[in-house]
């Protein structure tokens, strides 16, 4: 009688840890959840909306040399503007780097 009192006792300890180890298992995923939750939370306040804002600025500033640039045709020193010389010269450095690259 003895043996199958410890042999349901041993199954009865066998299903308690099982339930240990998946309520520890559980509670391990969760941790890692949220601690991954976490870390992307801090990456995105501290590296992805800096640089989003940087980009968003950086449009801004381009939208406005844009601006200037298609406003230069209409200078009364067009043809010989200083600014779209300066731009030009820019240009064909670009160019010849980009081919000297390749």
């Amino acid at each position: 009688m003895s043996r199958r009192l410890r042999k349901k006792e041993d199954e009865k300890h066998a299903v308690e840890l099982e339930h240990a180890r998946a309520e520890a298992d559980a509670l391990r995923q969760r941790s890692e959840l949220d601690y991954t939750k976490e870390v992307l939370e801090i990456y995105s306040a501290h590296i992805v909306q800096p640089l989003k804002e940087q980009i968003e600025l950086t449009n801004k500033r381009l939208d406005i040399y844009e601006y200037a640039i298609n406003q230069a045709i209409s200078c009364r020193l067009y043809p010989d503007c200083p600014v779209l010389l300066r731009l030009q010269n820019a240009r064909k450095d670009h160019d010849k780097e980009q081919s000297g690259a390749n």
